[in-house]
């Protein structure tokens, strides 16, 4: 495994400079906003939203991550304000866009995990200016791929802590909303892949993948993410993900397994179910297609596929196309009603439409999120991360993908959007299964668990940026023999 991992260790100005290259995808990835495929399956040169959380305890918020940065409101989707990745140190193409997709997760208090797929994480700031990196030490060692946290289960969250970076790896727990985490029961040294959490509706069951020597394993909590039970071992297939749990049989959990990958885009996806909280499973639904989200409600299971759309299975039948919906599709997820379907959308500037919601069952598609209502930067103070750089690069993205309301999907002459300035620095959720961030959730299903991955390159391992290759270095210098286990 560690030969396998692409690490290549390179002198820099006195210092070890570690690059994670490209390597073999391992079979556990973590399933959580950006999941484990590449923007570029989505199309070149398209704005697209990924993913959309509605903090419960704020009933104006709605976050949008999509591939130029967040869109965020405050005033229950009337307008959206942007968040460029800038703000979190994110990497962005020349046409704005970023190289891969970061896990997003919103707390039900509103405070937004962006999880990168290098060391450590971001968290925001209450007014989501200023996303400082890993205020929780305890999680600076490895990378954060992924979050599981329910409104139902006050204050508590789970981080799972990965490889690429030094032990110990695995679960790790808060108990105060996510300010600082500890260790639990599971926990490793170096090597092990650790993949997306899942917590069922009232924190009856949690599950975690993990992989090491090629061997993927599903663990189980019952005890809120304290100790864990390896409960299924030697688990076939890759992309191995826990997408969705019963919304009213807390024992019934759904799994994606991936095999004949044909390229980064297009692979064979099983979906399998288990009754009995996940030691053995039955299959549920195969596809020549990628999942980009999935939900568990009292009215059945719902699949969303890049490239088919939205199928729905009621109790007892077979699935079934989901009329009206957009095809192909970004992402499905739970939205702020109990019978909300939220699905984004895929094209260019000529559409409107970056995300729409479906009501009721049958209902009709309407627009949530439209380009003409993204008004430009959140207002920021100039010292914060977003004041500093958002507003500079603001008239380019919205000339790039028609953004605002003076934009050209209504014909007009263009502008700032109204903050582009230099100064401008609940429902039944049991009823759902709505979980609220499984960013960890990302494409690879979301049946809004509240947990969230992060994002990765298609079918290779993580690009690391220069800070956090530093921030490794720095951790190695501390622990040399570590070290000496990593390049061994």
């Amino acid at each position: 495994m560690r030969a396998s991992c692409g690490l290549r260790l390179l002198p820099c100005a006195g210092l070890a400079l570690l690059v994670f290259a490209a390597a073999p995808a391992t079979p556990v990835r973590a399933k959580g906003e950006g999941g484990d495929l590449s923007p570029a399956c989505y199309g070149a040169g398209v704005l697209f939203a990924y993913g959309v959380r509605f903090p419960e305890r704020d009933l104006d918020a709605i976050v949008v991550a999509t591939n130029v940065g967040l869109f965020v409101s405050h005033d229950a989707g009337a307008t959206y304000q942007w968040i460029c990745p800038e703000a979190w140190e994110g990497v962005v193409l020349e046409d704005h866009t970023v190289p891969s997709l970061p896990g997003v997760a919103v707390l039900p208090n509103g405070r937004i995990f962006v999880l990168s797929g290098t060391v450590g994480y971001r968290v925001s700031s209450a007014d989501w200016c200023d996303f400082p990196w890993t205020p929780s030490p305890e999680l600076g060692m490895g990378t954060v791929v992924s979050l599981a946290f329910r409104d139902t289960v006050a204050d508590v969250v789970l981080a799972s802590l990965s490889w690429p970076g030094v032990g110990p790896l695995g679960v790790y727990k808060s108990t105060d909303g996510g300010d600082t985490f500890a260790a639990t029961s599971l926990s490793s040294d170096v090597g092990t892949f650790y993949g997306g959490l899942h917590m069922t509706y009232g924190g009856e069951h949690a599950y975690v993948m993990s992989e090491f020597s090629g061997s993927t394993s599903l663990w189980r909590s019952d005890d809120l993410g304290t100790t864990w039970d390896e409960v299924a071992m030697r688990i076939p297939g890759r992309a191995v993900a826990v997408i969705a749990s019963g919304a009213t049989d807390r024992d019934v959990v759904y799994q994606q397994r991936r095999s004949a990958i044909m390229d980064p885009c297009h692979f064979h996806t099983s979906i399998v179910m288990s009754g009995n909280a996940g030691v053995a499973f039955t299959a549920v639904r195969d596809l020549d297609d990628a999942l980009v989200g999935a939900i568990a409600r009292t009215d059945g299971l719902w699949l969303g596929w890049l490239e088919t759309g939205i199928e729905q299975q009621p109790p007892g039948g077979a699935f079934a196309p989901v009329a009206g919906g957009p095809t192909p599709l970004a992402c499905l997820g739970p939205g702020r009603g109990a019978a909300d379907i939220v699905a984004c959308t895929i094209g260019d500037a000529s559409m409107p439409d970056l995300v729409r919601v479906e009501h009721e069952a049958g209902g009709e598609f309407t627009a949530l999120v439209r380009r003409d209502q993204i008004t430009g930067p959140l207002a920021c103070g100039a010292e914060t991360g977003v004041g500093r750089t958002c507003a500079a690069r603001w008239e380019r993205v919205r000339a790039l993908y028609g953004l605002g309301p003076g934009g050209p999907i209504d014909g007009g002459p263009g502008g700032d959007g109204g903050t582009g300035t230099p100064e401008g620095g609940v429902e039944d959720a049991a009823a759902r299964d709505g979980s609220s961030a499984d960013a960890a959730t990302a494409p690879g299903g979301d049946d809004g668990c509240g947990c969230v991955a992060a994002g990765r390159r298609a079918g290779a391992g993580r690009a690391v940026s220069l800070g956090a290759a530093l921030s490794i270095c720095v951790v190695l210098a501390r622990r040399r023999r570590v070290r000496r286990n990593m390049l061994r």
